[in-house]
C-alpha cells in the first residue's frame, strides 16, 4: 500500500510529486542531496508537513527552496526564532519553508511547506553528510538511505511521538523516486551489491576506484535503500584532510581558543583519522549475560520467531559456568529468573523451553523499567555484566533510556540490535555508545542469528580501553580537537576521530606534515598490554571544497555536547558550520511572494511513503506458572496518535489535521551491469513447525547439546545425522575402549556441522568452539584427535 496524504476537508491528493537522491561516496563518508518536488493541486493554499527519518549520525547541512523560478537559500537560526519567522511569513502571505530536527529524537526530521498557493509548484533541496558503517569482518562499507519511519510507542505519562502524526492512506498517484550514487574508494573496488534492490553499476574504465550506481527497479518504499561497497584494502589506517575555506580579507582576527565558539571554524583545516587496531586476546571464560528482548505487539510475526530462534542459539553458545537471565518487555516486563543463575543443564533446559514459546504478547514498547530492574540487581564478583538489547526501536522516550544506560556504564556493557527497517538509529546506536558496547541493525534479508552470535563473540573478548589520540603538528600549528574522550574499541572495529587545526600566524597558505597516534590498553587478567598506531597526514593551504569533513566534525561535537550547559556553543557552531541541531532550524522565506490567504489554509501531513502503522495488541496477562518471578507494571491501552504538531509555535494556532487513531562475486567487469539483490535464503522450515518443534536439523542439533558443550549418543541425535544409532555405536574406534559415548557423539556432530552446514558456520561456530574446549579437557590421554575426526568422517559417509 502507498502511504500518503489525504486532506481532512477536500480529500485532495498528496502534493509531493517526486524525490531525486544523489549520493557521493568518498571512502567512509557520504554526501547526499535529496530534491523534493511539490505541487499544490488544490483550490486553497496549503501547509504541508513532511516527516522523515535520517541516521542519528547524519549532519543536515543545507536547505533551499525554488518557487516560481526563484531560489531561496535557507539560513540557520535558533529554533524558536526560526519558528517565529515561519509563522510570521505565512500569516503575512509569504511562502515559507522550515526544516528542523525533531524535539524528541535526533533521527527524525520535519519539513514544513507553508502557504503554497493553489496550482503552484515548489522544489526543495535537502543536503546531509554522514559517516558510513563498515563491517569489521570483511571491510564492506554500508550505505543505508532510510525511507521507513515507524510510529514510536510512548509511555502514557509522556507526549505522544511525532511519528504518530503520520496518517496511513492510499493515494492514486504515489510520488516518484530516482537514485544516483557515485563511489570513490580508497582502493580498487571489488564488489558493489545490495540486499534491498537490483542495481545498475557502471565502473570507471580509467580508474578502478571509481564507479556509479543507479537502481535497476522501482523503489517501492517498503524498505530502506541498502548498498554494500567492498574494496581491496579496507582495513589500512589512514587520515583524510580537508583544507579550510579561504579567509575573507575583511574578516576580523579570530582570537578565540575554543572550537565551539569559533566563528572561523570553516576556515580551519580538519583531519578525519581512521584506525582499525589489530590485537589478539583470549576469550573471557566467565560473565553474566542478560538477554533483554522486545515482546511488544510490533515484534509479532517473523520478528518474534527470529528472536526466539536467535535466543536458542545465544543460550547454547554461552560458556559453561557463566551466569545468565532473560527479560521480556512490552508495556510490562517479566524475568525468567528472579536473579541471574548459573549456566548448567537444568537452567539451560528451562531457558530453551521458554525461548521455544516466546511470543509478542506484552503490548507497547517500554524499555526503561526493565533496564532499571536489570541495573538494580547485585553484581556477581568475577562475572562482568553484559546486556544484549533486542528491539525494533519504536519508542518515544529515547533520551531517558540512553541516559539510564550511561549512568550505569561502569557496571554493564550494552550491545543493542535494531530489528527491521525503521528502527531508531538514535536509540540503537545511542544505547550501545552509552553502554560501551556495539550496535547492529537487522534489515531485510539480514540474519538476526548471525549478528547476535557475532556480537556475543565480541562480548567475550576484552576491548581496548583508555583509548587516547595524540597529535604531532608542524611548527606554527595548534590543535583544537573535537572529541576529548574516545570509546572502547573491539577487535576489528573502526575508530574514527577528528582534529581541527589553527594556524597561529593566520597564514592561509601554510602547509606541513603531521602525525596522529592512537594509544590504548588491553587488559587480560592482571596483565596490561599497550597498543599503538600512527598515521601521517598533510595540512594543505586554504581552498574551496565540499566541507564534508568540517560538517561531520561539527556534528560529532554537537552530538557529544547536547546539554543545556553547552547550548550557546552548540548554537554558535551550528550556525557557523551550517549544521542543524536540536537548538537550531533552517528557515527560508520567499519575501517576494505576497499572496494573502483568502481561504482557510489546509494542513497536510506528508508521511514517509510507507511509514509502518503498528497495531499494538493489548498487554497479555502474565502467567505466573511460567515464571519464577513476575515484575508487572501498570498496563495501559495502546498509545493513540496525537493531533498536534509540537514543532509549530503555539502563538498562531492553525487548523490541525486529524490523526488516524551470499557467495562472493567476481571482480567488477569494465562495463555496465545490473546486479540482482543478494538472493534471499530459503525459508526456514522451523517457521512452519509447532512451538517447541523444529524440522531444521541444525537447530535440532543445537537443542540436543548439553550446557558443557557435549552431545549424548541418542536415537534423536542419530536421526539428525541420518545414520542409525547401532551403526554409529559400532563405528566407534575399538582401539580406544575407554572412549566415552559422549566424546564420540560430540566428534560426530562437529564433523557433521563442518560437512553439512559449512555455509551456516556463523551460526554454529561458537557452539562448536565450546564443544572443542570440552573435548580437549575430556579426551583420554594418548587419543589422536585428528584420527578420531577421520573415523567420524567415514562413519557418517560425508
Amino acid at each position: 500500500m502507498n502511504r500518503g496524504l489525504i486532506c481532512k476537508k477536500t480529500k485532495e491528493k498528496i502534493p509531493l510529486q517526486s524525490i531525486k537522491v544523489n549520493a557521493e561516496i568518498t571512502g567512509y563518508t557520504a554526501q547526499v542531496a535529496a530534491v523534493l518536488g511539490y505541487k499544490n493541486e488544490g483550490s486553497n493554499p496549503i501547509e504541508a508537513v513532511y516527516i522523515f527519518p535520517l541516521d542519528e549520525q547524519a549532519a543536515v547541512c543545507g536547505f533551499q527552496a525554488t518557487i516560481d523560478g526563484r531560489t531561496i537559500v535557507a539560513e540557520i537560526k535558533e529554533k524558536e526564532e526560526a519558528r517565529g519567522d515561519y509563522d510570521d511569513a505565512i500569516s503575512s502571505g509569504h511562502s515559507a519553508f522550515l526544516l528542523e530536527e525533531s524535539d524528541e529524537s535526533s533521527d527524525i526530521f520535519q519539513m514544513n511547506v507553508g502557504n503554497l498557493p493553489p496550482n503552484e509548484s515548489a522544489t526543495l533541496q535537502l543536503k546531509f553528510v554522514t559517516e558510513l558503517e563498515v563491517d569489521e569482518e570483511n571491510g564492506t562499507v554500508q550505505f543505508v538511505l532510510p525511507t521507513v519511519l515507524n510510529p514510536r510507542y510512548t509511555p502514557v505519562d509522556q507526549q505522544p511521538s511525532i511519528s504518530t502524526e503520520i496518517p496511513a492512506s492510499s493515494v492514486a498517484k504515489p510520488y516518484s523516486f530516482e537514485f544516483q550514487m557515485n563511489v570513490k574508494s580508497g582502493s580498487a573496488i571489488t564488489e558493489i551489491s545490495s540486499t534491498s534492490h537490483k542495481l545498475c553499476f557502471q565502473p570507471d574504465p580509467s580508474d578502478n576506484c571509481h564507479a556509479s550506481v543507479t537502481l535497476a527497479e522501482s523503489h517501492t518504499f517498503r524498505r530502506d535503500v541498502e548498498i554494500q561497497i567492498k574494496s581491496e584494502d579496507p582495513f589500512v589506517a589512514h587520515a583524510l584532510v580537508e583544507p579550510g575555506l579561504p579567509r575573507p580579507s575583511d574578516a576580523p582576527e579570530d582570537k578565540t581558543r575554543g572550537l565551539a565558539i569559533s566563528t572561523e571554524f570553516l576556515q580551519k583545516p580538519v583531519a578525519m583519522v581512521n584506525f582499525v587496531p589489530a590485537f589478539k586476546a583470549d576469550d573471557l571464560t566467565c560473565g553474566e549475560f542478560i538477554f533483554v528482548v522486545d515482546r511488544s505487539g510490533s515484534m509479532s510475526g517473523s520478528r518474534i520467531k527470529d528472536a526466539a530462534r536467535t535466543l536458542q542459539l545465544f543460550l547454547k553458545s554461552l560458556p559453561d559456568g557463566c551466569y545468565f537471565n532473560i527479560v521480556g518487555f512490552g508495556s510490562s516486563y517479566k524475568t525468567l529468573f528472579s536473579k541471574s543463575k548459573t549456566y548448567n543443564d537444568e537452567t539451560l533446559k528451562t531457558a530453551t523451553n521458554h525461548a521455544a514459546h516466546l511470543a509478542a504478547d506484552l503490548g507497547g514498547t517500554e524499555i526503561l523499567e526493565p533496564l532499571r530492574w536489570v541495573y538494580s540487581q547485585s553484581l556477581i564478583e568475577g562475572a562482568p555484566r553484559q546486556l544484549f538489547l533486542l528491539t525494533d526501536g519504536e519508542v518515544g522516550n529515547t533520551a531517558q533510556v540512553i541516559s539510564l544506560v550511561a549512568e550505569n556504564a561502569s557496571t554493564a556493557r550494552v550491545f543493542s540490535f535494531g530489528i527491521g527497517d525503521g528502527a531508531s538509529t538514535e536509540l540503537i546506536k545511542g544505547v550501545a555508545r552509552a553502554g560501551h558496547g556495539s550496535a547492529e541493525f537487522v534489515r531485510g534479508q539480514d540474519k538476526l542469528q548471525v549478528k547476535v552470535i557475532k556480537t556475543l563473540k565480541r562480548a567475550l573478548q576484552p576491548a581496548l580501553t583508555d583509548v587516547a589520540l595524540s597529535w604531532a603538528l608542524p611548527d606554527g600549528w595548534k590543535l583544537q580537537e573535537v572529541q576529548s574522550k574516545l570509546p572502547p574499541v573491539f577487535k576489528g572495529e573502526r575508530l574514527i576521530a577528528y582534529g581541527v587545526f589553527k594556524n597561529l600566524n593566520n597564514d592561509s597558505n601554510a602547509k606541513g606534515i603531521g602525525h596522529a597516534t592512537v594509544k590504548a590498553t588491553l587488559h587480560e587478567g592482571r596483565e596490561a598490554k599497550h597498543i599503538e598506531n600512527t598515521v601521517k597526514f598533510v595540512l594543505l593551504p586554504s581552498q574551496e571544497n565540499s566541507l564534508v569533513l568540517h560538517r561531520l566534525a561539527a556534528k560529532r561535537f554537537i552530538s557529544s555536547s547536547q546539554s543545556a550547559l553547552h547550548k550557546q556553543d552548540i548554537i554558535q557552531l551550528s550556525k557557523t558550520a551550517s549544521v542543524a541541531s536540536k537548538f537550531t532550524s533552517f528557515i527560508a522565506v520567499d519575501s517576494k511572494s505576497h499572496k494573502p490567504v483568502t481561504g482557510a489554509m489546509v494542513r497536510k501531513v506528508i508521511p514517509d511513503s510507507i511509514s509502518q502503522r503498528i497495531n499494538y495488541s493489548p498487554p497479555a496477562m502474565i502467567d505466573e506458572d511460567d515464571w519464577e518471578k513476575e515484575e508487572a507494571q501498570p498496563k495501559s491501552p495502546p498509545q493513540k496518535s496525537s493531533s498536534s504538531m509540537k514543532s509549530l509555535k503555539q502563538k498562531l494556532m492553525r487548523r490541525k489535521a486529524e490523526a488516524k487513531p551470499c557467495a562472493p562475486r567476481p571482480p567488477l567487469p569494465r562495463r555496465a551491469q545490473c546486479f540482482l539483490p543478494s538472493p534471499p535464503p530459503p525459508p526456514c522450515e522451523y517457521q512452519q513447525s509447532a512451538p517447541g518443534a523444529s524440522s531444521d536439523k541444525l537447530m535440532t542439533l543445537v537443542d540436543l547439546q548439553k550446557a558443557c558443550g557435549s552431545w549424548e549418543l541418542t536415537d534423536a541425535l542419530a536421526a539428525c545425522l541420518n545414520v542409525s544409532k547401532d551403526v554409529l555405536v559400532n563405528a566407534k574406534p575399538q582401539s580406544t575402549p575407554d572412549l566415552g559415548s559422549d566424546i564420540w557423539a560430540t566428534v560426530l556432530v562437529l564433523v557433521w556441522l563442518s560437512g553439512k552446514f559449512f555455509n551456516r558456520k556463523d551460526e554454529w561456530e561458537m557452539i562448536a568452539n565450546k564443544s572443542k574446549r570440552w573435548l580437549k579437557s575430556s579426551l583420554p590421554s594418548g587419543v589422536d584427535y585428528g584420527k578420531l575426526m577421520g573415523d567420524a568422517f567415514h562413519a557418517l559417509e560425508i
